[in-house]
């Protein structure tokens, strides 16, 4: 990935499914670890359709994450894994 990702000051969220083999869960993290407060949520099971398959996971995933909520606390057991780095 070209650039300084440690510039960026946007809100950032990475959403990666266990089995995808075209985006891989690891790559996100990485990539979360360069971007300053970004976000990275990883779901149990599903693949790289993962919007597709489950719509309303996904959106309950990004809504969490829009109102500060950890997306984990949507009870859902599907959320395995959630990191964010500290913002200051």
């Amino acid at each position: 990935v070209p650039g300084d990702l440690g510039a960026l000051r946007i809100p950032v969220l990475f959403v990666s499914a266990e089995r995808d083999r075209v985006a891989a869960p690891a790559a996100a993290e990485r990539l979360r670890r360069r971007i300053p407060g970004a976000r990275h949520v990883l779901v149990a099971g599903g693949n790289h359709y993962l919007p597709w398959e489950e719509p309303e996971l996904a959106a309950r995933i990004l809504l969490a994450c829009l109102e500060g909520r950890d997306p984990g606390g949507i009870g859902r057991p599907e959320i395995v894994h959630y990191s964010m780095e500290d913002r200051g």
